[in-house]
């Protein structure tokens, strides 16, 4: 997953190539500095699959899977200071395959393994269990994985269900007002695995490449957070492009 602020995005966990082992490795970048990844500390433990907030202090892991499976674990780090992650507290329950979205003080974790329409929300600046928030209107895994909001709404993107079929819809939460998510629109074509991110001031949220239910998928589709609508075409990435993370910060 991963998490960060304008100055640095932070890469934590993931699965080890070639290996069912999960990475407790935290690496970070200078957004506005091209040039190879730095350590930046450890996890508690590896973990994969799992989703990420931040409120620009505090960067947060959330979830995923662990050498025993599915975890609820909440941990963080402060984005500044390279060190090891700390415990923040727990989820409502296990999840893996989750998503996850924030404004400037709420994170949000989405969905799971199983359809589950859980939705979760902790302060993020104060470490402590997470509360119920609501449910999705559809039950989804694999969804989008990076913040999507406009520190209004928030997004989920995408997805796959029971079948592992993949899903086009789109919905929204406003992440200060606990309560179910509403219907915001659809992307051309069902994806999951995919990659999401927004940018803090221009209120356009990116949905990047995913798994098809034939093939994999480098168009990147954008949408207006703020004006429910269907995703428009805004370009294509370089490769195909699946399970992988979003991030965004300030440009070179």
């Amino acid at each position: 997953s991963v998490a960060g602020n304008i100055t640095r995005l932070l890469r934590m966990g993931g699965y080890i190539s070639g290996t069912p082992a999960r990475s407790d490795t935290i690496d970070y970048i200078t957004c506005a500095t091209p040039g190879n990844a730095i350590d930046f500390g450890n996890l508690i433990a590896g973990a994969g699959l799992g989703t990420s907030a931040s409120d620009g202090n505090y960067g947060i892991q959330v979830g995923g899977s662990r050498s025993g499976g599915p975890n609820n674990r909440i941990e963080y780090v402060t984005i500044a200071t390279p060190g090891n992650a700390i415990d923040f507290g727990d989820l409502t329950a296990d999840r893996i395959y989750n998503t996850g979205t924030n404004d400037k003080t709420r994170g949000v974790s989405m969905g799971s393994n199983g359809l589950k329409t859980d939705i979760d929300y902790f302060t993020m600046a104060t470490p402590g269990n997470a509360s119920d928030f609501g449910d999705l209107v559809v039950g989804t895994h694999h969804a989008h994985n990076g913040t999507v909001s406009n520190d209004t709404r928030g997004l989920i993107m995408g997805g796959t269900d029971i079948s592992n079929y993949r899903l086009n819809k789109i919905e929204f939460i406003t992440i200060q007002t606990t309560g179910n998510a509403t219907d915001f629109g659809d992307m051309s074509t069902g994806k999951g695995y995919l990659a999401g991110c927004s940018n803090e001031t221009g209120d356009k949220g990116f949905a990047i490449g995913g798994s098809l239910d034939v093939g994999e998928s480098n168009v990147i589709e954008v949408v207006t957070i703020s004006t429910a609508g269907n995703a428009t075409d805004f370009g294509d990435g370089l490769n195909n492009y699946t399970q992988l993370p979003g991030g965004s910060g300030a440009a070179a």
